[in-house]
């Protein structure tokens, strides 16, 4: 087994206020607890190859994907439910001979969005 596992969080605040789970792309709340299976969280694996590599990447790569989440989440929805902001976040665990440890919590990018007005 790898020594470090982990899952990501995205815990978003819409225009109304509401934090809700941008992962998830609906609007639910946020959970940190660790999914019963961490592969079901992606679409593929590459998507799953790709937000593991953000933890270990610069700002660069956690900055592109943090304007993606925006852009993808509020495409095609009305200004009350756009999103305002987000946070990416890494849960953390390290794998030991008796167990894991608790998870750490690690935030790797903050993300203002753009809302569009409308015209």
């Amino acid at each position: 087994p790898l020594s470090i596992d982990g899952w990501g969080v995205v815990p978003g605040t819409l225009e109304d206020g509401r934090t809700i789970d941008v992962l998830s792309r609906s609007e639910k709340a946020p959970s940190w607890d660790r999914p019963q299976l961490i592969s079901k969280s992606f679409s593929s694996e590459r998507s799953q190859k790709f937000l593991s590599n953000l933890v270990t990447s610069d700002g660069e790569y956690r900055e592109l994907y943090g304007k993606y989440l925006c852009r993808s989440f509020n495409s095609g929805r009305s200004n009350s439910i756009q999103l305002k902001d987000l946070e990416i976040f890494a849960m953390l665990q390290t794998n030991t001979l008796n167990g894991k440890t608790a998870p750490e919590k690690t935030s790797l990018w903050k993300q203002q969005c753009m809302t569009t007005e409308p015209s």
